[in-house]
Order: C-alpha cells, then structure tokens, then sequence
C-alpha cells in the first residue's frame, strides 16, 4: 500500500485477463506453418519473432494495450486506495470533482474526448482508403 510498485501490480492484475483474452485468440488464430516456412529458410528464433510473428500480431498486441490502457484508466477506487501519495490522472480528476467543478478539470476531459474524437476519425479514413466500408454506430 502507498508504493508505486502496489500500484503497477494492482491495476497488471485487474487488466491481465484481458490482455490474455484478447492474445489467446490473436495466438490460436495464428498460422504456425508461416514460423514453419521461416525457419526452413534458414532463419533464426529471434528473427522468426521479431520479424514474423509480431508483425502479424503487432494489431493484437496493440488492441490489447488499448484495453488495458482504458481498465487502468477506469480504475479510480483502486488507485484510491492503493496509490498513497501517487495522483495519477483519473485519480486527480476525481479527487477535484468530489471538492468543486474545476475549469481544468473540464480542459483535460475536453481533451480526452477530442482526442477520442481524431481517433475514431483516423480509423474511418484508414478504413475508407483500405476500400473497407465506414463502421457504422448502432
């Protein structure tokens, strides 16, 4: 409690299952005849991951930092209780919106939802130049 190190471990363990979901499904879908072709070719283990399979779970891998990012960033009542003397944003945010509405407060959601706003855009264009048809909200 109150150590930065409590702190990583809590929210590793509250995200882990899903940075496992996610992965377990990029790694059963993976085709292990690509590492097979590889390998007969002549190249090595560390050649084999660095440029075979993490280009190809590289979108996994990078999904799944998304989702842990969000469960960490979500969990405010742990970070609460754990953190001590460690304000993280979210944390920060809570602890002034309990006291008053602050301005800043109000600029760093406006940011994030701003943010959230040029990415979802960014994906909708990759898509459209992709010839992939725009995802649509339901």
């Amino acid at each position: 409690l109150g150590s930065l190190l409590g702190l990583i471990v809590a929210h590793t363990l509250l995200n882990l299952p899903l940075v496992i979901m996610v992965m377990g499904v990029a790694i059963r879908s993976f085709d292990p005849r690509i590492e097979q072709v590889a390998w007969s070719l002549g190249a090595s283990w560390r050649y084999t991951v660095w440029k075979v399979m993490l280009p190809n779970l590289a979108p996994s891998v990078f999904a799944a930092w998304i989702f842990a990012f969000i469960g960490s960033f979500d969990e405010v009542i742990v970070t609460s209780f754990i953190a001590g003397k460690y304000d993280t944003v979210p944390k920060k945010m809570f602890n002034e919106l309990v006291l008053e509405v602050n301005p800043t407060i109000t600029a760093v959601t406006t940011l994030l939802i701003g943010h959230t706003i040029l990415a979802l855009a960014a994906v909708t264009l990759i898509l459209t130049r992709a010839g992939k048809p725009k995802p649509t909200i339901v």
